[in-house]
């Protein structure tokens, strides 16, 4: 987040930036930055190392790829920082570079990728909005993709708690159901999120009534803008 970002950006520990801060659960769980506690977990499960480099428990050195897209350099640039941070971990990672389309279809239809590293959008005001991505039957579902049913007891309870929320008008209600679809995604990890980056907006001081939001930017008030006539 410093060396990409300049701090200009929101570590994320979950699901939901604490930017929207009605819908976010600052409870759920965090992983703290601790590569000793890594090294610690490995041996915990076998792992070992050799001549600095990571072994399971087989004796096969652990590495895999990693993918994203090309076309945005600050992906290109947090790739790399990952793949120095895994190596002083001792675990080998080999970044793939590459157009858009082919993740897509990767991620997607040929499912023929180890690791990758994307960025969901998100923002909409609703958390209903989201459940394509957190319905295990939904078309942006990630983990276990397409599944006929849901693979694990977690992943039931995310459904049944999403078409509550679907279903209920009461928002402290939806808001209690939202809470703990982010506890189970914090808890269980399907995916590892990383950053929400800061907009920053400039103009110049004669503009009057100008309220920048993070969904609507600066001109969704267009309509109630003026500036001052200049000198």
């Amino acid at each position: 987040m410093r060396g990409v970002y300049f701090n200009r950006a929101d570590l994320l520990h979950g699901y939901v930036s604490p930017k929207r801060q009605f819908w976010y659960n600052d409870a759920i769980r965090k992983y703290p930055y601790s590569p000793e506690h890594s090294r610690a977990l490995f041996a915990e499960m076998g792992f070992s190392y050799r001549a600095g480099k990571l072994h399971d428990r087989d004796g096969n050195p652990v590495s895999f790829s990693l993918m994203t897209n090309s076309s945005n350099g600050l992906r290109v640039e947090m790739a790399t920082v990952y793949k120095e941070n895994m190596a002083d971990l001792g675990i080998e990672v080999e970044l793939q570079f590459l157009d858009f389309n082919t993740i897509i279809n990767k991620t997607s239809d040929s499912f023929n990728y180890e690791a990758c590293m994307l960025g969901l959008g998100g923002g909409a005001p609703d958390p209903y909005a989201g459940k394509d991505i957190l319905m295990s039957g939904g078309r942006l579902h990630q983990w276990y993709p397409q599944q006929p049913e849901p693979a694990t007891e977690w992943e039931a309870r995310i459904d049944e708690l999403m078409r509550q929320i679907g279903r209920h008008t009461d928002v402290e209600q939806r808001k209690a159901y939202f809470f703990e679809v982010q506890a189970i995604m914090a808890e269980q990890q399907p995916l590892i999120f990383l950053v929400s980056p800061k907009d920053f907006t400039g103009y110049r001081n004669r503009w009057q009534n100008i309220d920048p939001t993070p969904l609507g930017g600066v001109t969704w008030n267009e309509e109630s803008l003026w500036a001052q006539p200049t000198q």
